[in-house]
């Protein structure tokens, strides 16, 4: 409860503050009620009890300001407090000074600044003797903190000493075991280098006879292929003369005859293949010109239009405006577009359309070939590309493919710096891309 009244008193200050001077009022009479009791806090009653009279005194009541004086004489009588009188005596002096007794006013005026004096006189002196006090506790702290500082200083010297001493052991342990570690990674690395060397050799040695076989295979691919050209040529020649007098043959002749003539055929294109794929594509070894793309493309369709019209089949071409030149290898860039045409209309059905087009964007010649034909295995896409690959199925009329067209055909686009993909759906059908700059860049 004394606390309580404490509080009140501090409160009613806000409300001062605030200007809300019953309030405050209100709360002082509350907070010295409380603190008036015996044995509570009646000092903080009497210094409620002067803020109560200032306050009164501020807001023109005189006459409550002069009970609250009364009580506060009657009180000091029993409790002595000199802040307490000091404030007293200054209120009854501003008191009579307002009813007009000078007289009055002058005497508590003199009681006031007498007891003011000595309340300063006393502070004067506890101050000097506190400020004496002080300095002795500031000398006395100081030497205690330089002899702090001097011990902290002296752990700190001893810590970075045997910090030092450790990291000196520690390198020196470390040293020791990099030598001896250097040492065995030396002879690790002479007995590796040597075993690199030996391996070096043995890699020389074999990319020298796989580069020699390669080029006694391709020498092979070269002889076989032309040795065989000739003969078969022959026999399509001597079935040609044969054919001449068919009129006196049996049907069944005529149809060993034309079988005999197709096998040669094929045969024939077969050993073109081979020939073709046995040697060097590349950019280094290709004549190239200023080529009509355009002119190129509509040529190649026309003249497999009667392969297509063999079947049902229609080519239809889509080549945009505008002039496309390109500086290529005209005929084996013919290949490639003769070949992808070749094999839609090998792979498509009858009575079904082929669509080549053409277009030049950023630089770049792309022709498409799409068809709607029996489409590429999911199994054999990876394999398309491949030499002599074995992903590898008949034409929709039981044509034979060889597996080099594609291969050759790849070759080529790379040695123009270009490349040939494709997309494709089973039973939906094929398109292939064809791409390349209009001139190859070094």
């Amino acid at each position: 409860m004394s606390a309580r009244a404490v509080v009140l008193g501090n409160v009613a200050d806000v409300f001062i503050a605030l200007k809300q001077y019953d309030t405050a009022k209100s709360l002082f009479k509350k907070s010295i009620e409380i603190n008036l009791q015996k044995g509570y806090e009646n000092e903080d009653a009497l210094l409620t009890q002067v803020k109560l009279a200032t306050l009164y005194f501020r807001t023109g009541h005189i006459g409550e300001m002069k009970e609250v004086l009364q009580l506060i004489k009657a009180e000091l009588d029993t409790i002595p407090n000199k802040n307490t009188a000091l404030s007293w005596n200054k209120l009854m002096w501003q008191y009579n000074e307002h009813e007009k007794d000078s007289a009055q006013a002058y005497k508590y005026y003199l009681a006031y600044t007498a007891l003011n004096d000595s309340a300063i006189a006393k502070n004067k002196n506890l101050m000097a003797s506190d400020i004496d006090g002080r300095i002795k506790n500031i000398e006395r702290d100081y030497k205690i903190d330089l002899l702090n500082k001097n011990a902290v200083q002296e752990r700190i010297y001893v810590w970075v000493l045997t910090l030092v001493a450790v990291m000196a052991l520690i390198i020196i342990i470390l040293t020791l075991r990099n030598v001896i570690r250097s040492r065995e990674n030396v002879v690790m690395l002479k007995r590796l280098n040597n075993q690199v060397n030996e391996q070096k050799d043995k890699l020389e040695k074999a990319i020298a006879q796989l580069n020699q076989k390669e080029k006694d295979k391709t020498r092979i691919l070269r002889s076989v292929a032309h040795d065989v050209m000739n003969p078969i040529a022959s026999i399509i020649a001597l079935a040609d003369i044969l054919e001449q007098d068919s009129a006196n043959y049996s049907d069944e002749s005529k149809e060993i005859l034309n079988l005999i003539k197709e096998a040669c055929k094929n045969s024939l294109n077969l050993s073109k293949n081979i020939l073709e794929a046995a040697m060097d594509i590349d950019e280094g070894n290709m004549g190239k010109e200023w080529v009509d793309m355009k002119k190129l493309v509509a040529n190649c369709a026309e003249l497999l239009n009667f392969r297509a019209h063999a079947k049902h089949q229609q080519i239809k071409t889509s080549i945009g405006a505008g002039d496309i030149l390109a500086f290529v290898n005209k005929e084996k860039i013919w290949r490639v577009i003769n070949n992808l045409i070749a094999n839609a209309i090998k792979f498509s059905y009858e009575n079904s359309e082929i669509l080549v087009s053409l277009e030049l964007k950023d630089g770049m010649v792309h022709i498409d070939v799409k068809d709607s034909g029996v489409g590429i295995p999911e199994k054999n896409r990876p394999f398309v590309f491949d030499m002599f690959t074995q992903a590898k199925i008949p034409g929709t009329s039981g044509e034979v493919p060889f597996g080099l067209g594609l291969s050759i055909s790849l070759q080529i686009a790379r040695a123009h710096q270009g490349n040939i993909w494709f997309d494709s759906e089973e039973g939906k059908g094929t398109t292939f891309h064809f791409e390349f700059p209009t001139k190859i860049t070094v």
